[in-house]
C-alpha cells in the first residue's frame, strides 16, 4: 500500500515525469506493469488485512479500507477505476499460502501470470486502464489524489509510530489545490475543468482547510 501511495504520489506530483521519461527510453511496458501490479497488490493486502480483522481494531481498519475500495471503484470519470467485485477477485488470485500465511504473490510470478495465453480478463482489464490513466493522468488528478489520501490513512493506521517505513518516506497527503493551480498554469487542463475538478476536491474533503488566525 505504501509503494503504491509513492507510484501515485509521484505520479500526480511530478506530472507523470517518471512515466513519460521510461516510455520516451521505450520502456513504457515496465512503468505500466509495474503501477498495474502495485495495484494488483493492494487488492491482494486488502482481502489479506480483512482475514486478519480479529487481531487488529475492525471497526476503524474496516472503515479505511471500505473508503479505499470506493476510491478505487472511481466516480463518473471512464479511464481509470477496478470494479468492487474485480478488487476482490483480483486480490484473490493475487492470494498464496506459504507456510500456512496468507501472502500476496510476488512481481515475477505476477507477471508469469500477465502472460499466460488464458489470463484472467482482469489483469488485462486492470492494466489497459492504468494505460489510459498514465496517458492521461491530468483529468484523472481528483481521482488519484483520493485514492492517495486513502492509502496514507491506512498507512498511517497500521504503522502510526514509524516502525515500518523510515522518517523521511513517511508518506503525506497531496495538496489538492496545489495540484490543480499547477494543472491549470501548465495547461493540462482549461480553467472550466479546473473549477470542477477543484469543486470535487472541496466536496471530497481533500482541500487543506484554511487556517484560524
Amino acid at each position: 500500500m505504501h509503494e503504491l501511495e509513492r507510484r501515485i504520489f509521484g505520479t500526480v506530483d511530478e506530472q507523470a515525469g517518471g512515466y513519460q521519461s521510461i516510455k520516451q527510453e521505450g520502456q513504457a511496458a515496465y512503468y505500466i506493469n509495474a503501477t498495474t501490479f502495485q495495484i494488483a497488490q493492494c487488492c491482494a493486502w486488502i482481502e489479506i488485512l480483512r482475514e486478519k480483522m480479529g487481531a487488529l481494531d475492525y471497526d476503524k481498519l474496516e472503515t479505511r479500507l471500505s473508503a479505499l475500495s470506493q476510491t478505487l471503484l472511481g466516480g463518473y470519470r471512464p479511464h481509470f477505476h477496478v470494479f468492487l467485485l474485480e478488487q476482490r477477485e483480483i486480490g484473490e488470485r493475487m492470494i498464496s499460502i506459504k507456510k500456512g500465511e496468507m501472502v500476496c504473490k510476488g512481481y515475477s510470478e505476477f507477471l508469469d501470470l500477465l502472460s499466460q495465453e488464458e489470463a484472467p480478463p482482469c489483469f488485462s482489464h486492470l492494466r489497459t486502464r492504468v494505460t489510459t490513466m498514465l496517458d492521461n493522468w491530468g483529468p484523472e488528478a481528483e481521482k488519484l489524489m483520493r485514492i492517495q489520501h486513502a492509502l496514507v490513512d491506512i498507512v498511517e493506521f497500521l504503522d502510526p509510530s514509524g516502525r515500518w517505513i523510515i522518517e523521511e518516506r513517511r508518506p503525506h497527503k497531496l495538496d489538492a489545490k496545489r495540484v490543480i493551480d499547477k494543472l491549470e498554469k501548465n495547461n493540462l487542463i482549461g480553467a472550466k475543468e479546473a473549477e470542477e475538478l477543484r469543486k470535487q476536491a472541496r466536496e471530497d474533503g481533500l482541500m487543506a482547510k484554511p487556517r484560524s488566525h
